[in-house]
C-alpha cells in the first residue's frame, strides 16, 4: 500500500490549501516520491519542514513506511511517536493492480480538489504514513489506502496537546470522497495515434 505518490503542485498552492503560516524553503522530488525520499510535512501552527519517509526498525533492512491507523494504538513499535503527527501535502498515489498475470499502474487522486494531506507520525526527522481500509471506490485498485486529512482538521491533527485517540474513528469512518482513478495500461495494449 501507498509505496510512491507525487506532489506535483505550486508551493503557494500548498500553503493556500492548507492555510500555512510559512512556505516550504526549498525544492524537494516531487514526481514518483519513494520510500527514504525527503517530503514536505506540516506540523504543529501550521509550519512546514522536510522529513524521510519511512522509520528504520531493528527488525527490518527496509524501512517502515506505513501504518495501519485501526491498530495504531496498539503497537509497540509507535509508542514513542504516537502523539506526534504530521500532515504529508500529495496530489495523488499509485497502487499496482493485478489482473490477467499482469500488473497495472493505477493513478489515484481526489476529484474535487488538486491536493490532499496524508495523515503521518513522526520521530527523529522520519516519518510513516497512516493507511486505512480502502473506500468503495478504491478499493477496486487495492484494499488499503492512505488516510486523508480533511483541510479543516489539519491544524487539530498536527496539535500534539490533542490525543490521537480522537481523531481515529472519524478518519476510519470518512467515507464517500470522490475519487478519479486512471490506469496505465500497457504500451503494448495501448492505441497508436499513427
Amino acid at each position: 500500500m501507498c509505496s510512491n505518490f507525487e506532489t506535483v503542485v505550486a508551493l503557494r498552492m500548498v500553503q493556500e490549501h492548507f492555510g500555512l503560516s510559512t512556505v516550504p524553503d526549498r525544492y524537494l522530488k516531487k514526481e514518483n516520491i519513494r520510500p527514504t525520499d525527503e517530503v514536505w510535512a506540516i506540523g504543529q501552527h501550521k509550519e512546514v519542514g522536510t522529513l524521510q519517509w519511512g522509520f528504520s526498525v531493528d527488525w527490518s533492512k527496509q524501512p517502515l513506511i506505513n501504518a495501519r491507523l485501526e491498530t495504531l494504538l496498539q503497537k509497540q513499535t509507535f509508542a514513542d511517536c504516537v502523539e506526534k503527527r504530521c500532515v504529508v501535502p500529495a496530489t495523488c498515489w499509485f497502487e499496482w493492480r493485478n489482473a490477467e498475470g499482469k500488473k497495472f499502474k493505477n493513478r489515484i487522486a481526489l476529484a474535487d480538489t488538486d491536493l490532499m494531506g496524508f495523515g503521518a507520525i513522526w520521530r527523529e526527522g522520519k516519518l510513516c504514513l497512516l493507511t486505512k481500509q480502502a473506500e468503495d471506490q478504491v478499493c477496486k485498485v487495492h484494499h488499503r489506502m492512505p488516510v486523508i486529512i480533511p483541510p479543516a482538521m489539519v491544524e487539530a491533527w498536527c496539535d500534539p496537546s490533542l490525543g490521537t485517540r480522537r481523531f481515529v474513528e472519524p478518519l476510519l469512518n470518512e467515507k464517500g470522497r470522490p475519487f478519479s482513478i486512471e490506469e496505465e495500461r500497457p504500451k503494448n495494449e495501448q492505441f497508436s495515434l499513427f
